[in-house]
């Protein structure tokens, strides 16, 4: 996901809803040398890479194949005060076969990153959810949500003023490989699905007040593929902007 400008920004929070996501710690600095994430990865399709990460000046990553060559994407990681989540949806249909990324610090990179852990997620086993830029005064902040059972008539979004950056496990209640995002204190709102997807349009008031106000949502929908009856998205951060 490409993050906006600071003053109206989104950003996604760990992972989607997937019965077997990889993950991998990676504590340290990322250095020149690709650093392998411990994966393998069958190329075919799309996958999202999330980090959390710590980089005072921003940086570049490459995410590569283990021993440097072939680089499958770019990374763009922004300045960050402390520790930061970023992620990206990267294409791997055009790769051969079996991949085992690495991480590398690319050459033209503003300054050094520090990695906490990264996690891969196969999109086409998970629930996504997707914004049109950040929440703007006065304006509509549209909301798509997609991967759903195409059985399912409605999705909901939750709201919350509090985001657990790392999620909160729903394992405890039937939901493995599912986590909470979100507080889901402000409100919880309906939206009907069709075909597997899922749009709402939260109207942003026109109130000075609000700028700068941090409100993290998080999708959920029906399923039967878990025993609490449904599924979780991943979660997204926007900071109120003009």
């Amino acid at each position: 996901m490409t993050p906006t400008p600071p003053g109206n920004a989104q950003r996604a929070t760990p992972r989607a809803n997937a019965a077997a996501p990889w993950s991998a710690e990676l504590a340290g600095i990322i250095e020149w040398i690709g650093k392998a994430i411990g994966v393998a990865l069958p190329a075919a399709g799309e996958f999202l890479i999330e980090l959390r990460y710590s980089s005072a000046a921003g940086g570049t990553l490459q995410l590569e194949e283990g021993g440097g060559s072939p680089l499958y994407s770019l990374l763009e990681l922004p300045a960050t005060s402390g520790w930061q989540t970023h992620a990206a949806v990267v294409d791997l249909s055009a790769a051969p076969g079996v991949i085992t990324p690495a991480l590398a610090f690319a050459p033209a990179s503003a300054g050094p990153v520090t990695v906490n852990w990264v996690r891969i997620t196969d999109l086409s086993t998970a629930m996504q959810l997707t914004a049109t830029g950040g929440p703007v005064l006065g304006s509509t902040w549209t909301l798509d949500a997609a991967g759903l059972d195409t059985s399912a008539l409605a999705a909901l979004f939750w709201f919350g003023d509090v985001p657990f950056p790392s999620g909160l496990s729903l394992a405890v209640l039937g939901g493995e490989g599912c986590f909470s995002y979100t507080s889901a204190n402000l409100a919880t709102l309906l939206a009907p699905a069709s075909g597997g997807v899922s749009s709402y349009g939260l109207l942003v008031p026109a109130s000075a007040n609000l700028t700068g106000f941090e409100l993290s949502v998080q999708a959920s929908a029906g399923s039967s593929s878990v025993p609490m009856g449904f599924v979780t998205s991943n979660g997204l951060l926007g900071r109120v902007g003009l």
